[in-house]
C-alpha cells in the first residue's frame, strides 16, 4: 500500500524538482541534515522540502518528509538544513535523502494530493466499526455511510481458535432509507461486521498516511502531476515555465492511466428477498424470478 510520501516522491522526480544525495550527519534531537560534500548558496533551499529515504539503521527518521526553514552553506564544511519541525531521529552518516526545490512546496502538494484522489470519484471503501449482539438484527450505518453507497456485507466467522476469525459474505439483509443495515436472519453475537461502500477517498496528510489500495500509484502520481501543472499555471497567469502544452501532456497521461486503472464498482452482490408466502429469491445485478 502505497503513502503519502512515496506519491509525493514519485511526483517530484517526475516534474524535475527532485536530488538525491547523502548526509554526513546532524545535530541531536534531529534538529538538522549537514551534507559536507553538498554546495550551494545561503538560503537556496529555504522553502523546499527534505525526503529521508534510506538509513543504514533503519531509525524512525526513515520516510519523514520536512519542509526546509533553512539552509546555510560554509566553505569547507558543506550545507546545513534545518526543517521547520525536527527530524524524528537523529540523522546519520550515510543516510540517503532526497531534496524537493520549493516550485512546489509540501503544503500545496499535499493539498493538491487530496484534490487529484477527489476527482478519481468514490471508490470501494472498507469499515468495521460495527459488530454483531444478541437480539439486535437492525444497525445504524456509520457516519458517511448509507443506504445507496454500502455495496457488500460481510461477517465474521468464530472459528476453534479466537484468533482464526473468517470474514463470509453475508446476503441476507437490507438498507432503509432511515440508513439502517437489517439482517433478515440474526447473525452470531460478538462478530465483526464489515462493509464495502463507495465513498470519497479519506483525506491524507502525514507523510506515512496510506492511499487505498483500490488506488494504482502510478495513476496517483499522474494525477497529482497533473493537478500541480494545473495549479501553478493558474496561479501564475501562464507566466511561468509551465505550458499549455504541458499541462495538456499530463492531462493526457492521466486519463490514459485512468482508463486502465480506474476504481471499480464491485456492485451489489445478489441477496436474499423474502416473497410473502416465506420464500426467498435473490436479487440484485443477477435477479432470479420467482415461480
Amino acid at each position: 500500500m502505497a503513502t503519502v510520501k512515496e506519491v509525493i516522491t514519485e511526483a517530484w522526480d517526475a516534474l524535475g524538482e527532485l536530488y538525491t544525495e547523502t548526509a554526513s550527519g546532524g545535530a541531536a534531537g534531529g534538529a538538522t541534515l549537514v551534507d559536507s560534500n553538498f554546495k550551494s548558496s545561503d538560503d537556496e533551499w529555504d522553502g523546499g522540502s527534505i525526503i529521508i529515504d534510506y538509513e543504514p539503521t533503519a531509525t524512525a527518521a526513515t520516510g519523514n518528509v520536512r519542509r526546509i526553514s533553512d539552509s546555510k552553506y560554509i566553505e569547507g564544511t558543506g550545507t546545513t538544513f534545518t526543517p521547520l519541525s525536527a527530524f524524528d531521529a537523529v540523522i546519520a552518516s550515510g543516510v540517503v535523502y532526497s531534496l524537493a526545490t520549493k516550485r512546489f512546496p509540501y503544503d500545496v502538494i499535499r493539498r493538491r494530493l487530496n484534490a487529484a484522489l477527489r476527482a478519481l470519484g468514490p471508490i470501494p471503501l472498507v469499515d468495521t466499526s460495527l459488530s454483531t449482539a444478541s437480539g439486535t438484527m437492525e444497525h445504524s450505518l456509520p457516519a458517511g455511510i448509507s443506504a445507496e453507497n454500502i455495496r457488500r456485507v460481510f461477517v465474521s466467522q468464530t472459528g476453534s481458535d479466537a484468533d482464526d476469525r473468517q470474514l463470509m459474505e453475508n446476503v441476507s439483509w437490507f438498507t432503509t432509507p432511515e440508513d439502517k443495515l437489517i439482517f433478515r436472519t440474526e447473525p452470531f453475537s460478538g462478530e465483526t461486521i464489515m462493509l464495502i461502500y463507495m465513498g470519497q477517498h479519506p483525506w491524507v496528510w502525514a507523510e506515512d498516511d496510506a492511499i487505498s489500495d483500490q488506488v494504482n500509484i502510478n495513476l496517483a502520481v499522474a494525477a497529482l502531476v497533473y493537478q500541480l501543472l494545473r495549479w501553478e499555471r493558474r496561479g501564475s497567469g501562464g507566466e511561468t515555465g509551465t505550458s499549455a502544452q504541458d499541462v495538456n501532456d499530463a492531462r493526457i497521461e492521466y486519463e490514459n492511466l485512468l482508463k486502465k486503472h480506474a476504481p471499480m464498482d464491485p456492485g451489489k452482490a445478489p441477496r436474499l428477498r423474502y416473497l410473502a408466502d416465506g420464500r426467498a429469491r435473490k436479487y440484485g445485478r443477477h435477479v432470479i424470478p420467482s415461480s
